[in-house]
């Protein structure tokens, strides 16, 4: 009896699990919207976790702020908050003494040398526009290969299509020439050329598993989608001109949008001030807002005015865990891969890309933070798509357009009252046992604080649903 019974339940779940497939194949393939950049590795975690969900993406390649045409061939500090300005000719001249600084890396310099030797980067009139077409293949590359080896999770699910697009340039440059990671030398043994057609805004290819490349139109992104999803995990610097125009037609098919950035209010900050000659930034203000904050304020803009059909979620910089590990004593630690091995492992997006282009990454010798900030917007997003509840915590954001400040608060307040709240939780006071940098620090948190009610100017917040996470100690993430 037992095993009639047996059978007849596998009956019923297969044929669920194909009434699931013909439910799938007769509706649009959700899109996600990414926003991206190569500055971190954890936008290529997010990629392999979307590429697990069946969705298709558009992956948005977007650009540091030196690629803009300026004079400025001397870096300059800006004032509080604004970062610096810099041409890509000042950039690639801090490249090259840096490199010639370090000790000897046999073939990865040679390559690096080999890719960088070209009549294009001596030209003034022609740098910036080839460092974009550099960036350019270089993103695609990495992010094809993420998608490409990513394993599918469920037997039920096909893979969707990868779109890569071409972004804009950033307006705002928040670190110095000298403070700046160069991506062309970690990266440089995954370096290919793509040769694409074009790489004007806007312009979108799919690449196969040879890297081939094929020129899709906007259209065949965009057209019939119901479902799409919109991940804030880089730069707004891409919305303008046609790539705004198409997300506003398709307003009404957003079923959620996830901002990886900004800080509590209510909690002591894990994000730096602004350090003289290297980083120049408020402290609330994150990176992905404050990029391009002019687009930031005008995406939110846009999707708030159908706020009540699209909501919002947001993953504070608070939200994310270190996975920094160690090995050795107190006075002789060592940096080791355990953390980030175990979390792509335990979180299910391990594969040989992402180990090699993490490791490159991580033990580069720019000692890079070691956090997947963009793998919890997206582990959210995808948990989101797949119907599952979201347990946010209805909070305030509070945004501007000059400085890129983005600030959380669990209540209603006036942004003098929410600024009050967040630097009280900061401990300005220096003594005498201080070291150097920590009382550097303290000094520049002290005078942010002094200049921000008068610098900054921010009226009423917006809705959203702030998102939390927790980790186990095998590295595996989930929502609280």
């Amino acid at each position: 009896m037992f095993t009639r019974i047996d059978t007849e339940i596998s009956k019923c779940r297969n044929r669920l699990n194909l009434l699931r497939i013909e439910a799938n194949l007769l509706l649009p393939t959700p899109l996600i919207i990414s926003t991206g950049d190569i500055s971190d590795v954890d936008g290529f975690y997010a990629l392999a976790k979307y590429a697990q969900s069946g969705a298709d993406v558009l992956f948005i390649m977007n650009y540091p702020a030196y690629l803009n045409p300026t004079n400025y061939n001397v870096c300059e500090e800006l004032e509080l908050g604004l970062g610096f300005r810099y041409n890509t000719a000042a950039y690639l001249k801090t490249c090259n003494n840096e490199l010639n600084n370090l000790p000897d890396q046999g073939k990865k310099l040679e390559k690096y040398k080999s890719l960088m030797n070209i009549s294009n980067l001596s030209n003034p009139d022609t740098q910036a526009d080839y460092v974009k077409r550099l960036f350019t293949d270089l993103g695609f590359v990495l992010a094809s290969k993420a998608w490409n080896e990513a394993t599918m999770l469920d037997g039920g699910i096909e893979k969707g299509r990868l779109f890569l697009c071409i972004g804009g340039i950033n307006s705002i440059n928040p670190f110095s020439d000298k403070n700046l990671k160069n991506e062309f030398y970690v990266y440089v043994d995954f370096f290919q050329m793509l040769n694409l057609d074009c790489y004007n805004h806007g312009s979108v290819y799919c690449l196969d598993n040879e890297l081939s490349n094929i020129h899709v139109s906007l259209d065949e992104v965009f057209n019939a989608r119901t479902q799409i999803y919109i991940d804030f995990n880089g730069s707004m610097a891409f919305y303008y001109d046609i790539l705004r125009t198409k997300i506003l037609g398709c307003r009404g098919s957003v079923k959620g949008v996830f901002i990886m950035g900004g800080v509590l209010s209510y909690e002591q900050p894990r994000t730096m001030p602004k350090i003289k000659g290297e980083l120049n930034r408020f402290s609330c203000a994150t990176m992905n807002q404050l990029y391009h904050p002019e687009n930031t304020e005008l995406f939110l803009r846009d999707i708030y005015s159908h706020h009540s059909e699209i909501p919002i979620y947001v993953v504070t910089n608070n939200a994310v865990h270190d996975l920094v590990t160690y090995t050795g004593n107190a006075n002789q630690k060592q940096k080791t891969n355990e953390g980030w091995m175990n979390f792509l492992r335990e979180n299910n997006i391990h594969s040989a890309h992402l180990e090699n282009i993490a490791s490159a990454f991580y033990n580069s010798h720019y000692n890079p933070p070691r956090k997947a900030f963009d793998f919890y917007s997206a582990f959210a997003l995808v948990e989101k798509m797949n119907r599952r509840h979201l347990h946010g915590k209805v909070s305030f954001m509070y945004t501007d357009t000059v400085y890129g400040i983005c600030m959380i608060s669990n209540s209603k307040k006036t942004w003098e009252h929410v600024a009050a709240e967040y630097y009280d939780k900061i401990n300005t006071s220096i003594n005498q046992h201080d070291s150097e940098f920590t009382m550097n620090m303290k000094i520049n948190f002290a005078n942010e604080k002094s200049n921000v009610s008068s610098m900054v100017s921010i009226g009423n917040p917006r809705i959203v649903q702030s998102l939390f996470f927790e980790m186990k100690t095998s590295y595996r993430i989930s929502m609280k």
